[in-house]
């Protein structure tokens, strides 16, 4: 039998419906494709917090602007700015937030107008967890 995302049999957790809906169509096409596939709902009972360095994916791929603010892994595991910005860097575009960050951590104009250019350029906000 085949074992849908095996690295990740041990839990699937739903937010909500939109995010419900995804697991049941990956699940159907799952099984269109390879024919009987077991998954399993259970509870998450361990969470296990990926090193420091591991944070943020989005916003450390945005190279120029993630060196720009000289963040500490501490602070880009644990504080807010840097998961806002993750969040733009993944493609959120409700910029009324960034005009916050802007006033409360002093970001440079020409910051926040690079961050509003890689918000808009793409991405799917749904991938990360800001």
């Amino acid at each position: 039998m085949f074992s849908f995302f095996q690295q990740y049999q041990s839990a699937i957790l739903y937010v909500n419906d939109a995010q419900k809906n995804v697991a049941q169509e990956s699940l159907i096409a799952a099984k269109n494709k390879h024919g009987d596939v077991e998954t399993y709902v259970e509870p998450l009972d361990k969470f296990y917090q990926a090193e420091d360095y591991h944070q943020k994916y989005w916003f450390r791929q945005k190279k120029n602007l993630f060196d720009e603010l000289s963040l500490l892994d501490t602070q880009v595991a644990e504080g807010e700015l840097a998961t806002k910005l993750n969040a733009y860097a993944a493609g959120f575009q409700d910029f009324a937030e960034l005009q916050r960050l802007q006033k409360e951590y002093g970001l440079k104009q020409s910051f926040v107008d690079a961050v509003k250019e890689y918000a808009l350029s793409g991405g799917d906000p749904r991938n990360c967890h800001a």
